[in-house]
């Protein structure tokens, strides 16, 4: 670390207090090669262990990018802004954690073969961004494309069912389950026959997608949540 950099973080942590103004302190943090970094909203610090137990540390003061770029206080903007800065700085933590934890490697191969060349920073950027497209890919388009290949809505008429789905399926998928309940009038419910999937208590009802706006103009009075299951 250079000494213009050491006092620039020495300034910083001594005015911390005055920087956030009293306000409560948020620290993220992102796992790296063999460590982890951690931001602050002012600075962050990366701490990656070497092949031979050294724990090696990087920190800078880190300015908010509204704050270089009075642009990205805008809505819309503003979230992009925050985005971008994200994954750059995720990108170079990772950057230097695999620098770090590679050193050895790099060495050897060195010794071995004195023209190899480092892996370039494009490599990292095309990594990273093949993963968020691929997040995105899973679960987003994945859901949204079974969601409406089913196309359908299927009320259950048994309240131990709909627990069973809520606290068994719900809860694992979602991180939460609810059970509901409403009144639909007979005379319309009744085009609806019953399905029975399972067992003897897997009653349900199949509405077609195209029919909802009609089922919910037939629901009489409120819907109500009689029950809420949380992972244990």
């Amino acid at each position: 670390m250079s000494l213009r950099t050491y006092f620039r973080l020495f300034t910083h942590t001594q005015l911390l207090p005055v920087l956030e103004s009293g306000e409560e302190t948020l620290v993220g943090g992102q796992a790296v090669m063999e460590g982890v970094m951690m931001r602050a909203p002012h600075s962050y610090c990366v701490a990656v262990r070497k092949p031979n137990g050294e724990i090696v540390t990087e920190q800078q003061p880190l300015a908010k990018i509204s704050e270089k770029y009075p642009i990205f206080k805008l809505p819309v903007l503003r979230g992009v802004g925050t985005l971008y800065q994200a994954m750059s700085l995720g990108m170079k933590a990772l950057k230097f954690s695999a620098d770090v934890s590679m050193d050895e490697i790099k060495k050897q191969e060195k010794a071995k073969n004195p023209k190899a060349k480092e892996v370039p920073g494009w490599v990292m950027a095309g990594n990273l961004i093949f993963s968020l497209a691929m997040f995105i890919f899973m679960y987003k388009f994945i859901p949204l494309y079974l969601v409406t290949w089913v196309k359908g809505f299927y009320p259950v008429l048994n309240e131990e069912y709909a627990m069973q789905i809520a606290r068994e399926w719900n809860v694992k998928a979602s991180g939460a389950g609810f059970v509901t309940r409403f009144k639909v009038k007979t005379a319309f419910i009744s085009r609806y026959p019953t399905q029975v999937v399972g067992g003897r208590i897997h009653a349900e009802l199949w509405v077609p997608a195209d029919e909802l706006e009609e089922f919910n103009r037939h629901i009489v009075g409120s819907i109500e949540v009689i029950a809420e299951f949380r992972p244990s």
